[in-house]
């Protein structure tokens, strides 16, 4: 089943999504990812404890999951991901 994931993202990962230079996320897998899913990142200031009000939301197009891989660390996943909508909201 589809679900849609929230997560905090911080530069220059989320700056570099933004702008389409990066096609992937390499995360944790403590929420099982699936190809399907929708990522709901946030742009995030661990300084600051902020979130910007850029956000984006994108498709999982593939997972590599965790032990497929073998520079994968332990309890992480690789996947593709198709941006699908760019927005800059009031924080």
């Amino acid at each position: 089943m589809t679900k849609m994931i929230e997560v905090k993202t911080i530069n220059p990962y989320f700056s570099d999504m933004w702008n389409g230079d990066k096609p992937f996320e390499i995360r944790f897998n403590d929420r099982g990812y699936q190809k399907g899913d929708v990522l709901f990142s946030r742009e995030y200031d661990p300084e600051t404890k902020t979130y910007s009000g850029r956000e984006i939301l994108a498709r999982i197009r593939y997972v590599i999951p965790e032990g497929q891989f073998v520079g994968l660390a332990h309890g992480y996943c690789a996947m593709t991901v198709t941006v699908l909508r760019r927005r800059t909201v009031d924080p």
